[in-house]
Order: structure tokens, then C-alpha cells, then sequence
């Protein structure tokens, strides 16, 4: 998914939105869902409903539901908000979004480079904020389950990371609809195999999506080691992990300038001898080539 939408007024105002005003933007190929968009006084909202073969089917009219319980209580600046969920005429049972204005990182990629300053720092700031918002739904008991960088919307202002996309999320107190399934790079191995999945599950498909930015290597392969019990143990570790490699490149650099420092000052502290040992040659050389001259007139 690309883009999520907006909300803006009450259920009231949206029942009442003509059809000709509702726009489909986005449709999971293996999926269930559609994204859609509606104009309403010239606002923007989006509504995330379920493909027409399976509107009033119980098992996906329960996992349309389930995330919405999951995630309409989620309050967190790096979460997308989820606002509402009502039936609108002609799409069935729908959640309701905020607006991004934004890319998700998948497109964002192809045009940031690790190896550019601007690019490594708005990289870093992705990371912690992606981890921000992991960390809160962990607090929460709630696991994503399909972290990837199409799940990841970037704001255009400000380059804010907004986590979306809760499908296939699962929480302690849900006892159903925790079928195996995910996405192909990103999903753990324990997922795959449809064994019990904890924060570790989050925190390889965090280690997939770094390895896809192309930074902090070394962690990111811990992350995303085949055996969980060999990974971090939570995303704090993650954090610690991303801060110690940062201190130790930044003291790195602060010695190799300051090497460089001492190189130049021993250099220019040095500097007069060697323009006196210049000086003294130049005079040796003269007295050499005149005492050379005086015994060859024979004096």
C-alpha cells in the first residue's frame, strides 16, 4: 500500500457521501482489502474495506474487525491513527484512516542513499522512529506482524515516519485469526512455520527492512538471525545497539581529526628548525663552492 487516507467529519456526514464521490486507490493483489477515497467538502477520507467476494464472509469480516480493535486505541505520533469503523453504502464494513501526505519507504529508497550525509541522517531518523513506535506496541502486547517497507509511510513535511497497515497484527487477548502469513523478505522463520510469535517477530523483520537501507549491518544481521533465541531481546536493545555504534564511529572520527590535529602541529611546530636546516645548508653550500674556487686559483 502507497498511500492511506484522511478522516475529516462525523459518521454522519460520511453516511450521507454520494457514491460518485468514493475512489478506489488501492487493492491488494493476495490480499483482502481495498483502499478507498472519498471527497467530502473538499477533504479527503479514507476507508480500508474488504474486496466484494469476501464482504459478508465471517473469517474476513472477523479479521477486518479484529483490526480495528487492535489499533483504534493506539495513541503514538509514529502510528497512523485509526478513527472509526461504519458501513458505507456500496464498500460494506470499512475502517477509517487519517491522512498521510506522504511515500511509503518502499518508493522512498530508490532515491536515498546511505552514503550521502542527508541521506544516512534522514536513514537514522527513519530507524528511531520506526523503533519508537515498535516499542509502544510491544508496551501494548501487540505485535505488527508484516513490518516491510511498504507498511512504513514517510511524511512529505517533515519526514515523519507514520507505522500503518495492522492486518495481520496480533494481540495477547485475541485467542483467534492467528493464521501464519506475512510478506516474502520480511516474515520470520517461527511465523512462516505458524509457531507462537513474540516481539522478536517485529524485531527481524527490522533487521530484513535495515539490510534493504543498507545501514547499521552488524545489527541488523542480529536482528535478523534464523534463531530467535540468538536475536535482541527487545527493541530498546535494538536502540542501545544503534547508539553504541553511533558513539563508536563519532569517537572514531573525533580521534582520526584529532591524529590528524597533532600531525599538523608537530609539522608546523617543526617548521622553523627545518627552514633553519635549509638556511645552514644554503650557507654550506656557498662557503663549500667558494673554498672550492680558492684552491683552484692555487691560494
Amino acid at each position: 500500500m502507497e498511500e492511506t487516507s484522511a478522516f475529516f467529519g462525523s459518521c454522519e456526514e460520511l453516511s450521507r457521501g454520494s457514491s460518485r464521490t468514493v475512489q478506489k486507490v488501492y487493492e491488494s493483489d493476495g490480499g483482502f482489502s481495498v483502499i478507498s477515497r472519498m471527497t467530502l467538502d473538499g477533504k479527503l477520507v479514507a476507508l480500508k474495506s474488504l474486496k466484494p467476494e469476501y464482504v459478508g464472509n465471517p473469517f474476513y469480516e472477523g479479521l477486518l474487525r479484529k483490526e480495528y480493535e487492535i489499533s483504534h486505541t493506539l495513541d503514538h505520533p509514529n502510528i497512523c491513527p485509526v478513527l472509526d469503523f461504519m458501513n458505507i453504502p456500496g464498500l460494506g464494513n470499512c475502517i477509517v484512516m487519517q491522512w498521510i501526505d506522504g511515500e511509503s519507504l518502499a518508493d522512498l529508497l530508490p532515491n536515498l542513499s546511505h552514503r550521502s550525509p542527508s541521506g544516512r541522517s534522514t536513514l537514522r531518523k527513519i530507524i528511531f522512529e520506526l523503533c519508537d513506535a515498535l516499542e509502544y506496541l510491544h508496551r501494548h502486547q501487540i505485535i505488527h506482524r508484516d513490518l516491510k517497507p511498504g507498511n512504513i509511510m514517510i511524511t512529505r513535511n517533515g519526514r515523519n515516519v507514520k507505522l500503518i497497515d495492522f492486518g495481520l497484527a496480533d494481540a495477547d487477548w485475541y485467542a483467534t485469526f492467528k493464521n501464519p502469513a506475512g510478506t516474502k523478505d520480511f516474515i520470520s522463520p517461527e511465523q512462516m512455520a505458524g509457531e507462537s510469535v513474540d516481539c522478536r517477530t517485529d524485531i527481524y523483520s527490522l533487521g530484513k527492512i535495515m539490510q534493504a537501507m543498507g545501514i547499521y549491518s552488524r545489527i541488523a544481521s542480529v536482528c535478523a538471525v534464523e534463531d530467535r533465541d540468538k536475536r535482541y531481546g527487545a527493541v530498546s536493545e535494538v536502540r542501545s545497539a544503534i547508539l553504541r555504534e553511533n558513539r563508536r564511529k563519532h569517537w572514531f572520527w573525533i580521534f582520526l581529526i584529532a591524529s590528524w590535529l597533532c600531525v599538523i602541529l608537530s609539522f608546523s611546530m617543526l617548521l622553523p628548525d627545518i627552514r633553519a636546516w635549509r638556511e645552514r645548508r644554503a650557507v654550506y653550500s656557498v662557503f663549500e663552492r667558494i673554498s672550492s674556487e680558492i684552491k683552484e686559483t692555487g691560494y
